[in-house]
């Protein structure tokens, strides 16, 4: 049963990781972007 739901988790990391490495700018862009907007969230 734990298999089960760690094989999408997976493979879900893996294509993140690939995207990732595929596109670092926008993928810096999209940090830097969620990184303000959890400082603006904090106050």
């Amino acid at each position: 049963m734990k298999s089960m739901t760690c094989i999408p988790l997976l493979v879900i990391a893996s294509v993140l990781s690939f995207a990732a490495h595929a596109d670092p700018a926008s993928n810096c862009a999209a940090k830097i972007k969620e990184l303000e907007d959890i400082k603006k969230t904090d106050g």
